[in-house]
C-alpha cells in the first residue's frame, strides 16, 4: 500500500519532493520530508499506521502557525512595450532622434582642446608619472594647468553644447494623444498586477524565512518511533566571513513536542534512539568527520572519543589507537628570500572518529570515515568501524572501499534503512561491489 502524501505545499503549488526516509522497527511509523515548490523550504513529516492498517501523515513543523492567508499564485504580468502602441513611422522617428542625440553627445568639448600645448604636455607627463609609479607621485589636477581665460572659454563651449544636446528622447513624445492614453492605461494595469504579485511573493517569502533550514534527506527515527531528529543547517560564505552553523531539532513523537540544541560547531545528526540520545558528525563539508553524542547527562554535544572514556575504557583505548592519525600534507608558503612560493610539508595530528550510527541500545556504535591518512597504493579509500560500547560484542574494523552498496532486510523481505533499528534476530544482508557483483547472506545478530 502506498503512503499518502500532500499534493500541494503551503502555497498551493506542487511540491518538488515528498520523501519517506526512515521507518521504525515494527513498520508503523515513518519519517520523511516535503520540499516546497520553490525548493526553498524543507518540512519534516511523520507518517503513522493506524490499527486498521490505514496510513496518515502530518507535518512536524507548522509552516503557517498564524494561518496567514496565502492566495493562489497570481500570474506574473507581461511587461508593456511602448512600440506596440506606435506606428512604424513614429518608431523610426524615435530611433533617428536617439541616433542624433548620441552623435551630438560624442561632440562634447574637452578641456584639453582649450589648453596651451606646452602646459597640456606638462600635465600629460605628470599624469604618466603618477600612472607608472602612483606610490611616488601625486595624482595631478588638470585645473592646475589651465588659465582662467582657457577655463572660461571651455565653460562657454560646454554650456552651448549642453543646450544643443537637450534631453534624451522619450518614446512617449512620439505618440499621439490616443496612443499615449492607451499606453498609460496598459502601464497602470501592469503596475497593479505587479503589485498583486509582489504582495503574494512577500507573503510566501515571510513564511519561508520563518522555517528552519532543515537539511534535505536528513532525518533519523528511533527504533520504536519515540523520537525523530533533524538538522537545520545554515552554510557560511567565506566571501562574507560567515561560518557554517546548525541547530539540531529533537522531536518527541509521543508528546508531540520538540526541543532544539545549538551545537558549538556546525554538525549534522545521524542517529537517535528511544531515550533521545543523538549522534552527529562535524564538520559539515569535510570527509575527516568527528563523531559527537548528546545524552540527557549533557546539555550539548560532546565528542564521542572522550565520552567513551567514561563508558568503556577498553573501547576508548582502542579508538585512540585506531582513530588518532598523524599524516603529512603539502602546502605553499611565501619565501621572501627567493621571492616566490615554495612547497612545504605540514605534519597533522588529527582525531577522525567518522560519521556515527548505532543499534537501538547503543551497544554497538558504527562509524565510517574516508581515508586521508594512509597514501599507500593498497590502502583502502573508506574505513568502517564497529565499536563495542558495552560488553556484548568485539571491536572490529571493516575496510569497505570495494563495496558500493549495503542493504539489510528482515525475514519478511522488508528493507531496514538504519542499523539502529536492529534487534537481536536473523537478517538478510545484500551487498553490491563496484563491479556490480551481488552477494546475499543470512546473518544472525
Amino acid at each position: 500500500m502506498a503512503l499518502p502524501y500532500p499534493t500541494v505545499d503551503f502555497t498551493g503549488r506542487t511540491p518538488q519532493y515528498v520523501t519517506a526516509i526512515c521507518i521504525n522497527q515494527d513498520g508503523t511509523i515513518v519519517v520523511g520530508q516535503m520540499r516546497d515548490y520553490s525548493g526553498a523550504v524543507t518540512v519534516p513529516m511523520l507518517y503513522t499506521k493506524a490499527a486498521n492498517g490505514e496510513w496518515s501523515y502530518k507535518f512536524l513543523w507548522d509552516v503557517n502557525p498564524d494561518n496567514v492567508e496565502v492566495p493562489t499564485e497570481p500570474e506574473y504580468p507581461q511587461s508593456v512595450n511602448a512600440e506596440d502602441f506606435m506606428t512604424s513611422e513614429e518608431i523610426a522617428d524615435y530611433y533617428a532622434a536617439v541616433a542624433a542625440y548620441y552623435t551630438k553627445q560624442s561632440e562634447c568639448p574637452q578641456l584639453e582642446d582649450f589648453m596651451d600645448p606646452g602646459r597640456l604636455e606638462e600635465y600629460n607627463e605628470a599624469y604618466e608619472n603618477y600612472w607608472n609609479a602612483w606610490w611616488m607621485y601625486p595624482c595631478p589636477d588638470i585645473n592646475d594647468y589651465v588659465t582662467e581665460e582657457e577655463k572660461a572659454a571651455y565653460d562657454a563651449a560646454y554650456a552651448q553644447w549642453e543646450e544643443e544636446l537637450g534631453e534624451y528622447p522619450q518614446m512617449t513624445s512620439f505618440m499621439t494623444e490616443d496612443e499615449l492614453a492607451a499606453y498609460d492605461a496598459a502601464v497602470a494595469e501592469y503596475n497593479s498586477k505587479l503589485e498583486t504579485y509582489n504582495n503574494w511573493s512577500d507573503t510566501v517569502e515571510a513564511l519561508q524565512k520563518a522555517v528552519p533550514e532543515f537539511e534535505f534527506n536528513n532525518m533519523c527515527l528511533s527504533a520504536k518511533g519515540s523520537y525523530a531528529v533533524a538538522s537545520a543547517i545554515t552554510y557560511g560564505d567565506w566571501l562574507y566571513g560567515t561560518e557554517d552553523s546548525s541547530v539540531i531539532y529533537l522531536f518527541d513523537l509521543d508528546s508531540d513536542t520538540y526541543s532544539k540544541i545549538e551545537p558549538s560547531v556546525a554538525m549534522k545528526a545521524t542517529y537517535v534512539n528511544d531515550n533521545g540520545v543523538i549522534l552527529a558528525a562535524a564538520p559539515l563539508s569535510s570527509n575527516d568527520c568527528t563523531a559527537y553524542i548528546k545524552t540527557d547527562d549533557n546539555d550539548n554535544f560532546v565528542e564521542l572519543l572522550p565520552y567513551m572514556q567514561d563508558i568503556k575504557l577498553e573501547a576508548y583505548e582502542w579508538m585512540k589507537e585506531n582513530m588518532v592519525h598523524t599524516y603529512s600534507e603539502t602546502d605553499w608558503e611565501w619565501n621572501g628570500e627567493i621571492g616566490d612560493y615554495e612547497e612545504i610539508t605540514i605534519t597533522i595530528n588529527e582525531t577522525i572518529t567518522g560519521s556515527p550510527c548505532a543499534d537501538s541500545d547503543l551497544n554497538v556504535i558504527g562509524t565510517w570515515a574516508y581515508n586521508k591518512w594512509d597514501e599507500n597504493e593498497d590502502a583502502e579509500m573508506l574505513y568502517s568501524y564497529f565499536i563495542n560500547a558495552k560488553d556484548v560484542c568485539g571491536i572490529s574494523e571493516v575496510q569497505t572501499s570495494h563495496v558500493s552498496n549495503v542493504e539489510i532486510f528482515d525475514l519478511n523481505g522488508r528493507r531496514l534503512p538504519n542499523a539502529q533499528n536492529l534487534v537481536p534476530g536473523v537478517y538478510i544482508v545484500r551487498t553490491i561491489d563496484a563491479n556490480g557483483n551481488v552477494s546475499t547472506k543470512k546473518v544472525k545478530y
